[in-house]
């Protein structure tokens, strides 16, 4: 097999290629184990998720017994056309987490609504994780493909020589393989295309034909 590394390489050169890539991974791949999913608090309308974590991805909220999804807008949204505008937060009409950015190395979430009324409720969050950089190789790899591994530390060789096309090619590679540890879940089942009347129900909901 044609080495992966430079054959000039150092073991610390090796192993900062490794970190590169195990961090690029982190931020772009949906493979088994870059997410947690957890129970998050809010304070003062704030949820602020660890520093272990990048970024929240997902909201949900219990209410009168059933979750409910919260959507997750950037700061930018009550300043845009199609926004609320620049109002008070506990006047949104609806629960909604607008995201603040990072805040001295931790991600916040500013929440919509009353704040009375939001001590109240459980709030979960699908949450993906951050890659912190080892400084030794005994370390356990977090990551489960040598394959994806090793077609990360060619693409960013090819990076290092500015071959572009060839390194977003290998790594978009790499992230295939990787991201097929997904496919040991069961996908939502499809039950085919179903085929609507308008013109029976007497102008109200279509008919099954």
């Amino acid at each position: 097999m044609v080495p992966a590394f430079k054959a000039a390489a150092t073991s610390g050169q090796k192993l900062y290629r490794l970190n590169e890539v195990l961090e690029r991974f982190f931020e772009f791949g949906r493979w088994r184990g870059v997410y947690d999913t957890a129970v998050v608090t809010q304070t003062a309308g704030i949820i602020t998720i660890s520093a272990t974590y990048q970024n929240m991805e997902a909201l949900a909220v219990t209410l009168s017994g059933n979750e409910r999804k919260v959507p997750i807008k950037s700061m930018e949204w009550p300043y845009m056309p199609g926004g609320p505008g620049l109002v008070a937060f506990d006047q949104y009409g609806d629960i909604v987490a607008i995201d603040k950015g990072d805040v001295s190395g931790t991600r916040k979430y500013q929440l919509t609504g009353d704040q009375t009324y939001l001590d109240t409720l459980t709030f979960s969050a699908l949450l993906r994780k951050r890659y912190t950089w080892t400084a030794t190789d005994s370390d356990t790899v977090p990551i489960d493909s040598f394959q994806a591994l090793r077609m990360g530390v060619l693409a960013l060789g090819f990076e290092d020589v500015s071959d572009y096309d060839r390194s977003t090619s290998m790594f978009n590679a790499a992230l295939a393989v990787l991201n097929g540890n997904l496919e040991q879940f069961n996908a939502v089942e499809s039950y085919g295309v179903i085929t609507t009347d308008p013109n029976v129900g007497i102008g109200h909901t279509p008919n099954l034909v």
